[in-house]
């Protein structure tokens, strides 16, 4: 038994350490990329508009609705990133962790990061309570984490994304879901996008029909 639960662990730290290290290659490309749209944004955003077939009122509208929907992420991600803290805050103290304002903004926090997020501190803490024999504390906390404190921004951020951005929160949630399943986390700032130009495009649609029906 001893054996079966050492190799286990093994297994898991190596496939953690796969996960961490796929975090920081991600936060790299991350900061590299910001650290050039920051500086050639206007360039880039220029160069697109150009691009596009469309009438310039067109294009101003197409940038408005993506300027709406970025903001939206962003409100959305934090928000939900404090709401989690709260709620593992909440967790920790009924469980009777000691300093869980501490560890409710830390968990805030990592909520952010990709794959692991929030459980990069509720995990351990729970690990902790199970070899500390503090059984029920431990279960409470598992349960906690799992149902609320890690499931809260599939539900929070939908949400908020779709009431900030004026979408319909349940297609929202579909979207975000949809692109969360097709390809990872990505999904949930790719998801709102696509939705956006989709909605875009299809109201520029119905505009040009009806001018050119009556045209006709």
């Amino acid at each position: 038994m001893i054996q079966n639960i050492g190799t286990f662990i093994a297994s898991q730290l190596t496939e953690l350490m796969k996960k961490i290290s796929v975090v920081f290659v991600h936060i790299f490309i991350l900061l590299l990329s910001l650290f050039y749209f920051l500086r050639d944004g206007d360039k880039i955003k220029k160069y697109i508009k150009e691009l596009l077939p469309l009438p310039e009122r067109y294009r101003k509208e197409l940038f408005e609705k993506l300027f709406v929907i970025s903001k939206a992420i962003i409100f959305g991600i934090f928000v939900a990133a404090i709401i989690q803290g709260v709620v593992a805050g909440i967790g920790f103290f009924i469980a009777g962790v000691s300093n869980v304002i501490f560890w409710g903004t830390l968990t805030a926090f990592f909520s952010i990061v990709p794959y692991l997020g929030t459980a990069i501190i509720w995990v351990p803490m729970v690990l902790f309570l199970f070899l500390s024999g503090n059984w029920p504390a431990a279960i409470f906390l598992t349960i906690c984490g799992l149902l609320l404190v890690s499931t809260a921004d599939n539900i929070v951020k939908p949400y908020l994304i779709g009431g900030k951005a004026r979408l319909y929160p349940l297609v929202t949630f579909f979207v975000i879901l949809g692109g969360i399943f097709t390809i990872g986390l990505k999904g949930l700032i790719f998801g709102p996008f696509v939705l956006v130009l989709v909605l875009t495009f299809l109201h520029i649609y119905r505009l040009e029909h009806k001018k050119a029906l009556k045209e006709q």
